[in-house]
Formats: structure tokens, C-alpha cells, sequence
């Protein structure tokens, strides 16, 4: 049975402190694992303006692997 991800809907969207990016952000061994885990990858923030944007965004899609996302700019 797939597992179905539910976010809360209370939480600043795009706070650095959501899950999985600031994990994701402690190190290279951290992002790989969560990145491993396709379900954690279905609510996508995008931060206008940053440096790395485009290729944060483009592996978080890869990251997904297909599943559903919500997406936030």
C-alpha cells in the first residue's frame, strides 16, 4: 500500500525549517537519503531569487519520481 504523505496546512509554506529542506540542507549524506524517498518530495517550495533555484527544483522533481506535488512559489 503506497504511503499517502499529509502535510499540514497551518505551516509557513516557505520557511526554511520545513521538512524535508532544512534535512536535506545538513550535509551531502542527509540530502541523499531523503532524496531517496520519493514520498517526501511531493510539496515542492520554490524561492524566487535564489542562486541555485533552477537546479534545486529540477532535483526535487527528479526526487519525486512521478508522485503528485504540490507546488509553491
Amino acid at each position: 500500500m503506497p504511503y499517502d504523505t499529509k502535510w499540514n496546512d497551518d505551516e509557513d509554506r516557505l520557511s526554511p525549517s520545513l521538512f524535508p529542506f532544512s534535512q536535506a540542507a545538513v550535509c551531502s549524506r542527509w540530502r541523499d537519503v531523503l532524496a531517496g524517498c520519493s514520498v517526501f518530495w511531493t510539496r515542492v517550495v520554490i524561492v524566487v531569487g535564489e542562486n541555485d533555484t533552477q537546479k534545486t527544483v529540477a532535483d526535487y522533481f527528479q526526487w519525486s519520481q512521478g508522485n503528485l506535488l504540490e507546488i509553491y512559489v
